[in-house]
């Protein structure tokens, strides 16, 4: 049986959007994020996006992504502008920048971004663990 999490005061599904140009990162994610999922026993969906302009476009009207891991560094539109454009549309949408330039963390408070994480931590996989456990501890209770 899956499980779902309380999120706005309603029960959904975990909805995690992965926006990075970088295949390579893209695929680490959706691995440490799909095995985290499934050892815990979530109702869960994955999306990707290879641009902050291909994320947008999909979710022009409506925000429903629960966690949203973003590169800072992308073409056209970079993260730190994706992150803004989400704010715009929802401040309950988790926020998480996953990157290799940690120049960026101090605007990361300015969209109130949950987690900076960096991609060439050794342990990027304790981290994102770490931070999707902090996700749904948070959403679990909130109301």
């Amino acid at each position: 049986m899956s499980k779902n999490i309380k999120y706005n005061g309603e029960v959904h599904m975990i909805k995690i959007a992965v926006c990075d140009d970088e295949r390579y990162f893209r695929e680490r994610m959706n691995h440490i994020i799909f095995e985290y999922m499934e050892k815990n026993g979530y109702d869960y969906a994955i999306t990707d996006f290879e641009s902050g302009e291909e994320f947008l476009k999909a979710s022009s009207r409506k925000m429903d992504y629960t966690i949203v891991f973003l590169d800072v560094n992308m073409k056209e539109i970079n993260g730190m502008e994706t992150a803004r454009a989400i704010r715009c549309l929802s401040a309950d949408t988790y926020i998480v920048f996953v990157t290799a330039f940690i120049s960026y963390v101090l605007e990361g408070y300015k969209v109130n971004a949950l987690r900076f994480l960096l991609k060439e931590d050794v342990n990027l996989e304790g981290a994102m663990r770490e931070c999707l456990d902090a996700v749904i501890a948070d959403s679990k209770y909130r109301d």
